[in-house]
């Protein structure tokens, strides 16, 4: 089961998944997903995530290697961070094996993750010139 909730103004997808999913409920997952990020990215250009995993098991090796292509059309469609919440040691080591990105971290609470995404992006050389 899924829960996707979308904050236009912080320009953040919201989700949660519980339990062990289906193909159909991954598929259904992800077209809601991206319908999500784009209504969030808006005219800014960017979205970040907060993925909950707290109720959610272990992912199955097919359901990791979707994930890994979700986490690519992310990335590629304007994700800026992601903040996963996740208690599990095994599942941080599954997120980020599958996400391999210093933008999309793990945090044990909620309160660790929104911090984390409301902290400024640090000024690079690129944009200082």
């Amino acid at each position: 089961m899924y829960r996707i909730a979308i904050d236009e103004r912080r320009h953040r997808v919201e989700f949660t998944l519980s339990g062990v999913y289906s193909d159909d409920e991954l598929n259904r997952f992800d077209r809601d997903m991206m319908t999500a990020a784009r209504r969030a990215r808006g005219s800014a250009g960017f979205f970040d995530i907060v993925a909950d995993f707290t109720q959610s098991s272990v992912m199955p090796q097919k359901t990791a290697g979707d994930s890994e292509r979700r986490a690519v059309w992310c990335r590629e469609h304007g994700l800026r961070r992601s903040a996963n919440i996740t208690p599990s040691a095994l599942m941080k080591m599954q997120i980020e094996r599958v996400t391999r990105d210093p933008n999309m971290r793990c945090f044990a609470t909620r309160a660790e993750a929104l911090v984390w995404l409301d902290q400024p992006e640090p000024c690079t050389q690129a944009q200082a010139s």
